[in-house]
Formats: structure tokens, sequence, C-alpha cells
């Protein structure tokens, strides 16, 4: 573990640019903050590419507990370094990055030949996304496809409200109405 004390770091450059859409889709990364997402990052050994904690994580048990069981690079940072890059109101001191999973409409006919699927057509507000998310993941959805003009679903918010079930099923994204037209023939 490193500790990062400057904001010109370029790790923690990186991490404050993944904030907005243009630099997630450059670097094929997004943030995920707090504890229990981190657990449940864990529980599915999903890859994380780096983690950002605060001194407050690191002496929370359930925050040092995941830190010791990540494999990936854990920069500390001081309270007002993690306020910059963090987009939540009362953070938890704990941000994991991650890489973005990309799936397309043709990995549906290896995952789930059959089975429901949503189809989020021009949603725009990032809490009902992740809402969405988060009950389709509840009630057994096999698949979301998101039509062009949907709000990205790796936004701080969207990733947040989501709760996790971001990990749980394949979330297809800036589809074409022909393209899942076609799909759906």
């Amino acid at each position: 573990m490193e500790l990062i004390t400057s904001l010109t770091n370029a790790k923690v450059k990186m991490a404050l640019s993944l904030q907005q859409k243009k630099y997630r889709d450059k670097y094929q990364l997004f943030i995920l903050e707090g504890i229990r997402n981190a657990e449940m990052v864990i529980a599915k050994n999903i890859s994380v590419q780096m983690c950002f904690f605060t001194q407050k994580a690191f002496t929370n048990e359930r925050g040092k507990s995941i830190l010791e069981q990540l494999n990936c690079p854990c920069f500390e940072v001081p309270e007002h370094i993690y306020q910059k890059i963090s987009d939540t109101q009362s953070p938890q001191g704990l941000m994991l990055i991650l890489p973005i999973q990309n799936h397309n409409l043709d990995d549906l006919a290896t995952i789930n030949k059959s089975g429901l699927y949503l189809i989020l057509d021009r949603l725009q507000d990032p809490g009902n996304i992740g809402t969405i998310i988060r009950t389709a993941d509840a009630m057994g959805v096999k698949a979301i496809i998101c039509l062009n003009g949907t709000a990205d679903i790796y936004s701080p918010k969207v990733v947040r409200s989501a709760m996790g079930s971001l990990f749980n099923l394949p979330i297809i994204t800036t589809i074409s109405e022909q393209d899942l037209l076609s799909f759906c023939q």
C-alpha cells in the first residue's frame, strides 16, 4: 500500500477524470464506492484495477478486511483528496476502480437463449436506472439492453443506486433500435 498526498498524482487525476463519461469510455474503467459494494466485488471475484482508501476505511474492520483481500494496487489518500475524487456526500473512504464489462447482443445467445430481457429506451435519470437494474436483478431478468440515448450505466450515481446488481446480469449498452429489432426477430 502506497500513500498519495498530492492532487496532481497521475492516479488521482485519472480517478477524478472517471467522474466524466468520456474518460470512462476512454479508459474503459469506472468507480465503485463503499464497503458493501467492495465486499460484493470480492465475493464475485471481480477484477479490480486499483483501490483508493482513507485511514478511516482502514481502521474500519470490514474496510481493513477488504483491503487485505484485494489483489490490486491500493493507495491511501488523505480525506481532502478522497473528497475530490468521490461523488458521494458522505463517503465511506473506500473506492475501487473496475474495468467496464462490455457485452453485446451476440453474448445473449450464449448466456441465455430464453428468458426475460429488459429494454431501457432513452432513460435519463441515473438514480432511476440504478433502481431499475437492482429491481430487474431481484426479479430474475436475464439481461438488460440499453438503447442509444439511455444514460451511462457506469455513471457514479447509477453504480451507487444499482448496489452491486451490475455484476449479476449482463447489460448491453448503446444498441440501435434496428439492431434490437434484428435481434428480436
